[in-house]
């Protein structure tokens, strides 16, 4: 007992005195204070929520959406649960192949739903390792690509005179959103590697990866060079976003009216779900805006 306290006295000095009050000084602490900052980050993202609240599960598939399919009758699969699945594959795999890295790509169409996805896994899935939410519009700099990861986690108020102590002793999913935003700025940056994997130096970290990237915005080949990589060093799985169905629309309208009603976001705080589909009816035009979660909300907004 006598040697606990003087270790437990002797950790309290070095978290004070050596390291700061506000610095980490375990991993216990480092995942304490990102979740700390993952509470603030939806405390002050009103937008993100009220998105959060109105989430009806996506679908997705291993093929883009082409707009000719029979979007009620298709083979494709709650994204959510796919990507889950994906990140404990992962983890399961690197027990038997240290070597192997891999990465998920989620591509989807403007206002399909691949930030609240992510989010949603972000804020509310406790099964995967620590979820790390980076904005890469945010994040990116040209100048210095390497530390992308570092100066992320710094944001959240993680010191780097730690970074290099969990960077192996932590396991971490890193969210990176929105990587078609960057990438004029990344495409046009001097560098001879044009794999982003290599770029960002995630091989550096003991973490899986799951990046955003709008559909369209690159090339095929840009894709193939940029995203996907070396499949002899890295497994990389494409998931694509698909279209809401009528199930799904009526499920957003039923969850839009409730919080609507409480959030008084517009002036129909009385209206049914019943009078919103009535009304729609009536906009025959709308009904392929509306199979997008974001454009589905401007319209009800």
């Amino acid at each position: 007992m006598k040697g606990k306290a003087i270790y437990v006295i002797l950790f309290e000095f070095f978290k004070k005195h050596i390291m700061g009050e506000m610095n980490p000084a375990s991993c216990i602490d480092v995942i304490s204070i990102l979740k700390e900052s993952r509470k603030q980050e939806l405390e002050e993202d009103t937008t993100i929520l009220q998105a959060l609240e109105t989430y009806i599960p996506l679908q997705a598939n291993h093929y883009p959406y082409i707009d000719s399919d029979d979007n009620e009758k298709n083979d494709s699969y709650d994204c959510h649960q796919h990507l889950i699945n994906l990140l404990v594959e992962q983890k399961e795999e690197k027990k038997d192949n240290q070597q192997k890295q891999q990465a998920i790509v989620l591509q989807g169409k403007s206002g399909s739903g691949k930030k609240e996805a992510l989010w949603e896994l972000y804020a509310n899935d406790s099964s995967i390792s620590i979820p790390v939410y980076i904005s890469l519009p945010k994040c990116y700099s040209e100048l210095n690509e390497k530390q992308i990861i570092s100066q992320a986690l710094q944001m959240k108020q993680i010191n780097k005179e730690i970074i290099d102590i969990i960077r192996e002793n932590i396991s971490f999913v890193f969210i990176l959103d929105g990587f078609d935003e960057i990438f004029d700025k990344y495409n046009k940056n001097d560098n001879d590697k044009r794999y982003f994997y290599d770029r960002f130096n995630l091989n550096e970290w003991n973490a899986k990866i799951l990046v955003s990237c709008r559909s369209h915005v690159l090339s095929d080949g840009d894709i193939t060079q940029v995203l996907i990589g070396s499949k002899d060093l890295i497994t990389t799985s494409m998931t694509y976003l698909w279209p809401f169905s009528k199930e799904q629309m009526n499920g957003y309208i039923d969850k839009f009216v409730k919080m609507n009603k409480k959030n008084k976001m517009n002036d129909n705080q009385d209206w049914t779900i019943q009078q919103y589909e009535e009304t729609l009816k009536n906009y025959s035009n709308l009904n392929k805006m509306m199979e997008e979660p974001f454009l589905l909300r401007m319209i009800l907004t």
